[in-house]
């Protein structure tokens, strides 16, 4: 009787376990074998000013000048380190490439596949399949710590998601 209770225990433990992987956060829409919708969307090009950027995943707003939009799909800082470009900050002039996507549920978003800031520029999806070219990780791009970069200022420490200061020093 006990042997019954135990594996049927462990059972339940391995079903919730497999349950919960597919849960919120688990991947969002734009990951797995969604991704290719980031290609079948409208094609986009907007330019103006960073106004906010949100935590991960919850993307940068841009005033055009006559609207404020926010565009998703912006990537990890330090993806953006590894590729020797300062991450976006408030109040830079962006130019923003992508495409807009409309969800299942109706939600349309603005999916980002390249921003120039400056005379720099990141592609952020592979232009065959949609994925974000920073799958993968922080070792795939840039070494164990995932930095090694020369921008303006220094570099962060490991888990900084925002570019020092710059100062005069």
């Amino acid at each position: 009787m006990r042997k019954a209770i135990i594996i049927t225990l462990l059972f339940v433990i391995m079903g919730a376990t497999h349950a919960i992987s597919f849960g919120p956060g688990a991947a969002n829409c734009l990951s797995g074998n969604q991704t290719s919708v980031v290609l079948q969307g409208n094609p986009f090009t907007i330019q103006g000013v960073v106004t906010a950027i949100g935590p991960y995943g919850k993307g940068m707003s841009v005033d055009t000048g006559t609207d404020v939009v926010t565009v998703y799909g912006i990537g990890p800082a330090w993806y953006w380190y590894s590729k020797s470009i300062a991450y976006p900050t408030v109040g830079e002039n962006v130019s923003v490439e992508g495409r807009e996507i409309t969800l299942s549920d109706g939600t349309k978003r603005m999916i980002a596949t390249k921003i120039t800031i400056g005379e720099n520029s990141i592609e952020l999806r592979d232009s065959k399949t949609g994925f974000p070219l920073w799958r993968g990780g922080m070792k795939r791009h840039g070494g164990a710590n995932g930095f090694g970069c020369k921008m303006r200022g220094s570099c962060p420490k490991m888990g900084t998601m925002a570019p020092q200061s710059q100062g005069t020093n």
